[in-house]
């Protein structure tokens, strides 16, 4: 077994051997997007059933309080349409993606110079 394999298997091992109240606590930490823990739902069933369990969506609304502004419809003479508040939520956008106009970091033999030094 090569060191990455059991690497990824130990740290497998850990998340499944997790107890479910520290697994819901991780969950109600996920922003309050929607998207957020209807994707880490999809993880595997023991998640999924955590995320739909009734306490813990009262234990959700209760942490958040006030839920997110998801946009709102714009009503115009062609066509209402949803328009949404924010990008898509967990997503970098593309201007804060792109690195033009910024100077490339230098490297040093493969890594990136510490700070303090040159």
């Amino acid at each position: 077994m090569s060191e990455a394999t059991a690497v990824h298997s130990s740290a497998a091992a850990a998340a499944e051997s997790a107890p479910d109240d520290v697994i819901a606590e991780i969950l109600l930490r996920l922003p309050p997007h929607p998207s957020f823990l209807s994707r880490a739902s999809l993880v595997c069933n023991r998640w999924r059933r955590l995320a739909r369990d009734p306490g813990f969506l009262r234990r959700l609304r209760a942490f958040h309080r006030t839920p997110p502004v998801l946009g709102f419809f714009h009503n115009s003479p062609d066509l209402p349409r949803f328009v949404p508040a924010e990008g898509v939520p967990g997503r970098v956008a593309a201007e804060a993606a792109s690195r033009r106009g910024r100077p490339r970091p230098r490297r040093r033999r493969g890594r990136l110079p510490q700070e303090g030094r040159g």
